[in-house]
């Protein structure tokens, strides 16, 4: 994949055969350790389980929808808050 498209591409008239290439996520290195979410999970019931921010887990995991967690998935928990920079146990 390109991380850019060749040409300038009008959003408001696609051809149904033309290629468009998208920006690749740069996912961060998880510093930390993977949590695989479970039914029932929140966002914010993940985050108090390891006494980090909520922002912390969507800073690491950027492509993560805190409205639609999918069972199974891992997500990454960083062992030090980046807002208060405290070591959690």
């Amino acid at each position: 994949m390109y991380d850019t498209s060749p040409i300038e591409v009008n959003p408001y008239n696609f051809r149904t055969v033309q290629t468009l290439n998208m920006p690749m996520v740069q996912m961060p290195e998880c510093t930390g350790t993977t949590y695989f979410i479970k039914a029932g999970d929140t966002l914010y019931s993940i985050s108090m389980s390891f006494g980090i921010p909520a922002e912390d887990i969507l800073y690491r995991n950027p492509t993560l929808d805190p409205y639609k967690l999918i069972p199974g998935k891992g997500i990454c928990i960083p062992w030090i808050s980046s807002s208060k920079q405290h070591f959690f146990w």
